[in-house]
């Protein structure tokens, strides 16, 4: 420039020089040199401009490249901790490790290129001193942090790899944007003190130009116009597209023709403008890349500063909450829309992580505005920028589709454990290289194995196989290892319980081959074919015990198939038609066997059966004539079988050989007029036998006259027509069954059985079978089943003698007899009702023996419904020789003896004696006597009968019915005593008696008990 300033002075001077020759005066000469001088002083100080402007520009350049070189390496980050974040969230271990490569070159090249873009950078640009160590400390440690990741997710911890991200990846991309904006800070600086310099050094320039072009004139104003416009203009541009750039705008240039620094730093400019552009359409591009990701994933991202309140939401998230991208995001709009039964719980999370500002990961569900719901999972991280202002980030992903597919899925599996085990069949799989087996829950239920304590194994599969079985299950097992075909096997099989029961199972597997042919697993179902099995055993019985008793009862059963006339028969039919079972029915061979005289009526009816539409059975009875010419009698029934339009189809039938019965009716007609002459005699017979009887005594084999007897049946007389339980009490030997006979006798029940049983001749553990029967196997020895005495007595009356004899358990079932008129019989599975009148004995004391715990008060309460006691025969002394006189006649005609006398000694004797025996000794001394008499006068010996005293009397019944109605004051009061003074409820005193509540309510009455004092 130096050289170039002399070169022009000297050539001025050589101008200086001419003009001197050209007699210019010397003044003017002066300021012509004056001017010169000026004009040089003015174009140095121009060029000083000139390189001051050019220094800027230099500075504005370096600047911007620097700005360059640290987007650059942002971008780049951003880039690499993106690709790595969704590496960890897709969890792809095989897609992480191979990228890590191609990765760690990206940032060894971006590092290089970070460098030597800074290293070229003018010397005039100062750098900022922490600028490039900052750099290559990020990208120095980015491949320490990649192969940290990487190891991490070969070992699947992608929970740990992207908490690294969290923690160590995105604090040095927080510090690359910290970088960023502090070199876009400095470059806003350097870029306008440039501009203020550009902008002095014009003003300068304007202020020089004026004078120098007062003093170079036109030329020195055309230079200068020109100067300043080639400097200006370019310099406005300059200017304008760098406030376009700092609005955004991209479109703008700045032209750049020639190759002055001006020019050089319009095409810096105008590079800058591209690159910077090409980097806002890729920030573009990934964003949209980004925002389709979240739309495609259901997954929208949000931010929220705790401090202020504000959220911050992806366009996604909207969508996911259905809200307008226009609404103010607030937390109130998130709470709204969440649904109602999760509310408390997001607001005590958004509560929580405000306080202790945590992360978190929660599902929950929204209620939209159409009612349809939607499940959510939100996963938010605490997090701070670079000004140090605390916000939670993260991501918010609609999980709607998932839980309904888990739900169908939860669904589909009950379902499928529902049918397996409706249907007893289990699904198994079995690896032919580990061994290892899977069952279902229905093979466990099968197998009879607690899934909790056996697991799944070949052993105990094993184990439960019938012994018998186990060689074939295991070749079948090696076999479907092996084949080289896919071919499903079939195998039945027994399995033995701990409990010794066996299962028939049936098993289909199916085995798995890989492309190379190899089986890998066989798969299959095993079935419980136990109750099929058993089924078709029953069955096959069933058809034997239906063959069996068709040959005992001769009865045949045959099918006509109405459209091919085809015909099935039985076995019996063969033996009844006296045909080989080897032949094929026919027709033909049918009616060659039926006899001449009704076959015209058999053909009628067989056409008839085939072509009736109603269902009515047909019956028919026909004769036979075998080949050797023997006649038989058939009866045969017949049923049409029709199809869905009505149309008869087929004809079944039975076919009886009923000659026996034929033959036998024969026989019994002819018995029947024989027996009905005799029934006319015999009837005639009976009638003046029944007057007799009525006319000797009203009570049968009762005797006597006295005034206590006449009480006792004038009782009698009473409850006889009733069907009230009559309780009879008395001594020994008083007659108590005659007694129970006269009332059956006289009662509605006389044409039914009269049932007796003597409780204390049966055994104890035999009494409720003789009384209510037993079926078949109830115990050792049921052989059979056997109706028991109240089934025999249906419709008639039961006598129960020595009831007071009867074991706790009978007295039980007795009580449900006279209570519900039902009961069980021992080893039966139903119950059965009955029409039986009980009249029950005694001789025990039964008060006593409730109070001794041997019977049961209740049962007491409903057999003594109408109490009768027996007087003792030294009660009614004055019916002894009326006694003695039908005991001498009727062991007199039973011995064939005629005894006609009894002196007055004899009677005394037996009067004077107490019997304690009563009317049975009495029997026995006067039979005793009949058999040893020898002559027609009776006679007793004397020492037969002892003439000690007879026995202090026992108390009258008056004084029986005052203790008994006292141990039942007694008794009653206990009950109220232990209710509290409450008569009914299921705590109540008539339910701890027994009784009804009008029962025990007039009692209190009668008695006189005061149930008040016994309440609290």
């Amino acid at each position: 420039m130096f050289a170039k300033l002399a070169e022009w002075l000297k050539q001025s001077g050589d101008k200086t020089f001419h003009l001197h020759r050209l007699n210019i005066g010397p003044r003017l000469t002066f300021c012509f040199v004056l001017i010169i001088l000026a004009m040089l002083l003015g174009n140095f100080v121009l060029l000083w401009q000139f390189h001051l402007a050019r220094t800027q520009a230099d500075i504005l350049s370096g600047v911007d490249q620097e700005l360059i070189a640290v987007l650059q390496a942002h971008a780049s980050l951003l880039s690499f901790y993106e690709r790595l974040d969704a590496l960890a969230h897709s969890e792809n271990t095989g897609q992480l490790v191979k990228e890590v490569e191609a990765l760690r070159n990206a940032i060894l090249q971006d590092s290089r290129h970070s460098r030597d873009a800074l290293s070229r950078l003018p010397p005039e640009v100062q750098l900022d001193p922490a600028l490039l160590p900052t750099l290559l400390s990020i990208q120095d440690s980015l491949p320490a942090e990649l192969e940290a990741i990487a190891a991490l997710a070969k070992s699947n911890e992608w929970e740990a790899v992207r908490l690294r991200l969290a923690k160590q990846v995105r604090p040095l991309e927080s510090r690359s944007s910290g970088l960023v904006e502090n070199i876009d800070r400095e470059v806003a600086e350097e870029r306008a003190q440039a501009v203020l310099n550009i902008g002095q050094a014009q003003r300068r320039i304007l202020l020089i130009l004026p004078i120098t072009a007062a003093l170079t004139l036109l030329f020195a104003a055309f230079l200068g116009s020109a100067i300043t416009r080639s400097i200006t203009q370019p310099l406005r541009r300059l200017m304008e597209g760098s406030a376009a750039l700092a609005e955004g705008d991209f479109s703008h240039r700045v032209p750049a023709a020639g190759k002055d620094e001006i020019a050089r730093l319009g095409s810096v400019f105008n590079d800058m403008v591209v690159r910077l552009q090409e980097l806002y359409r890729e920030l573009q591009r990934r964003e949209a890349y980004l925002a389709e990701a979240q739309k495609l994933s259901h997954t929208g991202s949000f931010g929220w500063d705790v401090s202020s309140g504000e959220l911050t939401w992806s366009r996604e998230t909207f969508r996911i909450f259905e809200y307008e991208p226009t609404d103010k995001v607030t937390i109130d709009l998130v709470v709204q829309r969440t649904h109602p039964e999760d509310r408390l719980a997001v607001q005590q999370l958004i509560e929580r992580v405000s306080r202790e500002r945590t992360e978190w990961d929660f599902e929950h569900r929204l209620l939209m505005p159409d009612g349809s719901i939607k499940y959510l999972r939100v996963v938010g991280h605490p997090s701070r920028d670079a000004s140090g202002s605390f916000e939670f980030v993260g991501a918010v992903t609609d999980i709607t589709e998932r839980k309904r597919g888990e739900e169908a899925l939860r669904r589909s599996e009950g379902y499928l454990a529902e049918a397996q085990k409706l249907t007893r069949s289990g699904s198994w799989a079995w690896d032919v290289r580990t061994r290892a087996v899977f069952w279902s829950q229905e093979i466990f239920r099968i197998y009879e194995f607690d899934p909790e304590k056996i697991q799944a194994t070949w052993p105990n599969f094993l184990e439960r196989v019938h012994p018998e079985d186990r060689p074939a299950v295991e070749q079948r097992a090696k076999m479907e290892s092996t084949q080289k075909e896919l071919v499903n096997s079939e195998a039945d099989f027994r399995i033995v319980l701990p409990d010794g029961r066996i299962k028939h199972l049936h098993t289909i597997a199916h085995p798995v081959m890989e492309d190379s042919g190899e089986i890998t697993e066989v798969v299959g179902t095993v079935m419980d074919v136990t109750e099929q099995r058993e089924a078709r055993a029953a069955l096959e019985r069933s058809e034997g015990y239906l063959a069996e008793a068709q040959r005992l009862t001769r009865t045949g059963s045959w099918a006509l198939n109405v459209r091919t006339r085809d015909l099935f028969w039985s076995q019996e039919m063969f033996r009844i038609l006296d045909y080989p079972a080897t032949m094929k029915p026919s027709m033909a061979h049918f009616f060659e066997r039926v006899h001449p005289e009704d076959r015209l009526l058999v053909e009628q009816r067989a056409k008839s059966e085939s072509t009736r539409t109603g269902w009515v059975d047909s019956g028919v009875d026909y004769r036979i004539v075998l080949p050797n010419g023997t006649i038989r009698h058939l009866h045969s029934v017949a049923h049409p079988v029709a199809n869905e339009s009505g149309e008869i189809t087929e004809v079944v039938g039975t076919t009886i050989d009923v000659t026996e019965h034929h033959e036998a009716r024969a026989a019994l007609e002819t018995a029947f007029d024989e027996i009905r002459t005799l029934k006319d005699e015999l009837q005639k017979e009976n009638i003046v036998l029944r007057e007799e009887i009525d006319r000797s005594s009203m009570f049968e084999e009762i005797v006597g006259a006295s005034p206590v007897l006449q009480k006792v049946l004038s009782r009698v007389s009473k409850v006889a027509p009733t069907d009230s339980s009559v309780l009879i009490t008395g001594e020994t030997g008083t007659g108590k069954e005659l007694v129970a006979r006269a009332i059956h006798r006289r009662s509605n029940r006389s044409s039914r059985a009269f049932v007796s049983v003597n409780c204390a001749a049966i055994p104890r553990d035999l009494i409720a079978s003789e009384l209510f029967g037993h079926e078949k196997g109830a115990f050792t020895g049921a052989t059979q089943r056997r109706l028991g005495r109240f089934e025999l007595a249906g419709g008639g009356t039961i006598f129960l003698d020595e009831v007071g004899e009867l074991p706790a358990e009978t007295q039980i079932a007795l009580l449900r007899v006279l209570q519900e008129h039902e009961f069980d019989r021992v080893g039966g599975t139903r119950s059965i009702q009955t029409d039986v009148r009980v009249i029950a004995a005694t001789n025990r004391d039964l008060l006593a023996a409730i109070a001794a715990g041997a019977f049961r008060s209740d049962l007491f309460y409903r057999l003594n419904v109408f109490p009768i006691e027996m007087p003792p025969l030294r009660q009614r002394r004055e019916d002894i020789p009326l006694l003695v006189q039908y005991f001498i006649d009727r062991f007199a005609r039973k011995a064939g003896k005629s005894i006609h006398g009894l002196n007055k000694k004899t009677l005394d004797l037996l009067q004077s004696y107490a019997w304690p025996g009563n009317i049975r000794e009495l029997q026995n001394v006067i039979e005793r006597s009949v058999i040893l008499c020898e002559s027609e006068n009776f006679s007793v010996d004397g020492s037969w009968i002892s003439r000690q005293p007879p026995p202090t009397e026992p108390k009258s019944p008056l004084d029986f019915s005052a203790k008994l109605a006292a141990q039942e004051k007694e008794m009653i009061e206990a009950a109220l005593q232990e209710a509290e003074g409450q008569v009914f409820g299921p705590s109540g005193a008539a339910a701890k008696l027994g009784m009804p509540r009008s029962t025990l309510e007039s009692k209190i009455r009668s008695l006189q008990i005061d149930k008040n004092r016994f309440k609290p």
